[in-house]
This record gives structure tokens, sequence and C-alpha cells, in this order.
């Protein structure tokens, strides 16, 4: 999943890990997001197996990750279907199961998300306006 600067992100446990570096191996090395506080690392193989986990100093944010999974579901939607935004928007937390997990007061608002999701909209009906001219 990408961050919001265009890397890589992993999820695992509840922590959230940025792509670092690749080893001499081809395995991909991965780092803990709170890197100010936590040095842990996971390893993986070219098949995405796990080789290596470190133990975090850190605790995970569940309820962070959670809305930046909603973030970026949306996004991937906004930017391939015509569909409201609005009803993404709803489409995503049912698929995740946000009412199920009594979740609702802690995600991030449609409100929250309506310009970053036109934004992306407008990019990329740009994107299909250029490649069809």
């Amino acid at each position: 999943m990408p961050s919001q600067k265009g890397c890589i992100n992993v999820f695992r446990h509840g922590y959230r890990y940025n792509f670092r570096d690749i080893s001499r191996k081809g395995c991909k090395v991965w780092r803990c997001v709170r890197k100010d506080v936590c040095k842990a690392k996971i390893v993986t193989s070219e098949e995405n197996k796990i080789i290596k986990e470190d133990t975090h100093n850190c605790i995970p944010d569940e309820i962070e990750n959670l809305n930046l999974k909603i973030k970026c579901k949306c996004i991937e939607k906004v930017t391939n279907e015509a569909t409201p935004i609005s009803q993404i928007y709803q489409d995503v937390l049912e698929e995740l199961q946000i009412a199920e997990k009594g979740l609702g007061d802690k995600i991030i608002p449609l409100k929250s998300l309506t310009s970053t999701l036109h934004r992306h909209r407008q990019k990329a009906k740009k994107q299909i306006w250029i490649v069809a001219s």
C-alpha cells in the first residue's frame, strides 16, 4: 500500500513498515514507520515470506493504520471508478467491516477525505484525457 510520499507500506500485527532496501541476496528489508522510537525491521524473501522479524519498542496504532487503509482504498477506487465519492467511502467502510467492529466514532470522516479524493479523481481524469489525445 503506498504512503502519502509514494513509498510502499506493509502492515503486520498492527504495525506499519516502510520499504527500506533490497539486500544482496534479493530480500526486501522493511522498517517500522516509527523510526524515531523503534528500530524494528522485517526481512522478506522474494516470495514475500518473512525471514526475520525484530521486536518493536513501540505500540501499534490500529486506528491510525485503519484510517490509512480507508484512505488508500478510497483513493484507489476514485481513480478507477465513476461511482460517487460518498458511495465509495461507504463501500470501503462496509468492506473493512467498520460498523461491526464498533469503530465508527474513531475513523476518518468523509468530510476530511473529500478534497483529497476529488483531487485524485481529477488527476486520474487528466491522465485518461492525455492518453486518449
